[in-house]
């Protein structure tokens, strides 16, 4: 039978943040993939450290290298990459000239695009400020969003940009908690009764120990396999919050 190798992938590519640090360029899909299978060690390649300190490279170097290949680049990671290198003071001219590999008249779509969605942060922002009992002027001078706007969007004119949706919020919880809830005592209901089955086998002869600790390996690697999920979803929210702090500076 063939068995694949993981280490005929060529090394995902990174450059040095700090003594502790890499951020990676090029791989970061097979770098989570030998995560998942369980295998510690990542073959890389450290990039030249200048990448480091010029981060608007950083990011068109890893929207390049990752342009055409066996997993492209979706609209949405291309947007991202525009934000970011928006929200590090890059012009719009710069964005344009350095990702020159675009089709052409993308850039300035993305730049567009990536231009709400920075607006809809400094807003998301703004209601959250007046949630936490600041004054509708104090949040949008802090957040770089027009006082009309903010009101707007606290009142729920404006429908289908921003705050609509913020008085479910509550709801939102419940039914996302339940769902949750739902799915999991389900299926730990299931497993629990053909675990039980099983150690009734083993009591009776039916099935080796071997095969028992087998089967409980298995559920074990899923519940291992399942937090690496959990805790790239928990990476996702912690950076967006981080970009949502660097969105409210980019106007200053």
């Amino acid at each position: 039978m063939y068995e694949h190798d993981p280490d005929l992938l060529p090394p995902v590519r990174v450059v040095r943040i700090d003594d502790d640090r890499y951020a990676c360029i090029d791989g970061r899909t097979r770098g989570a993939a030998r995560a998942y299978l369980n295998l510690p060690d990542v073959p890389a390649v450290i990039c030249n450290g200048s990448l480091r300190d010029d981060p608007l490279e950083l990011y068109a170097e890893a929207l390049e290298s990752n342009w055409g290949g066996a997993k492209p680049p979706t609209r949405e990671d291309i947007a991202h990459t525009i934000q970011r290198m928006l929200e590090l003071g890059a012009s719009q001219k710069a964005i344009r000239e350095r990702l020159h590999f675009l089709p052409s008249g993308a850039a300035s779509a993305y730049i567009s695009w990536a231009n709400a969605v920075l607006n809809k942060r400094r807003m998301a922002r703004a209601l959250d400020a007046v949630a936490e009992g600041l004054s509708v002027e104090g949040a949008a001078c802090d957040n770089k969003v027009k006082v009309n706007l903010l009101r707007d969007a606290i009142s729920g004119k404006k429908r289908g940009n921003f705050g609509s949706d913020r008085s479910d919020e509550a709801r939102v919880l419940v039914d996302q908690k339940k769902y949750i809830s739902d799915v999991l005592k389900s299926a730990n209901t299931g497993i629990s009764k053909r675990l039980e089955m099983t150690l009734k086998k083993v009591d009776s002869g039916e099935v080796s120990h071997k095969t028992a600790v087998a089967i409980v390996a298995a559920w074990r690697e899923h519940l291992r396999k399942t937090m690496l999920r959990i805790e790239d979803w928990q990476a996702r929210l912690d950076a967006l919050a981080t970009e949502h702090d660097k969105a409210v500076g980019t106007a200053e």
